[in-house]
């Protein structure tokens, strides 16, 4: 698993949310929420549980990611209703923090499972 890789690909959900935001599209909140969906959850909930499970950098990440995919269907969710500013407020608060977190423990995790 490139974890950097998938550090890349949860930076890029503020994009697809700002993107939706403007061009008033409907995501799949539901699908979002859920934390084995992208290739990091699969490698995560799969090889890489097999492998790493008993390290408290894996677990942290787990943990992280888990909760970054709650938060990130939360904003869908808000995207979908149309209230646009609440959307803004969540990216820029709630969904800012949770994603540094998640990248933060990406990144230990690369270091710790290599």
């Amino acid at each position: 698993m490139d974890l950097e890789k998938a550090a890349d690909a949860h930076t890029q959900w503020r994009i697809k949310f700002r993107t939706a935001i403007d061009a008033k599209q409907t995501l799949d909140d539901r699908a979002i929420a859920c934390d084995d969906q992208c290739e990091l959850g699969r490698w995560l909930h799969g090889d890489g549980k097999s492998k790493h499970s008993a390290k408290p950098q894996f677990q942290a990440l787990v943990a992280a990611h888990k909760q970054f995919h709650v938060v990130a269907g939360r904003v869908a969710n808000t995207i979908n209703a149309g209230r646009t500013s609440d959307a803004e407020a969540m990216l820029s608060g709630a969904f800012q923090a949770q994603s540094r977190e998640t990248i933060s423990a990406i990144r230990a995790a690369r270091v710790a499972c290599v």
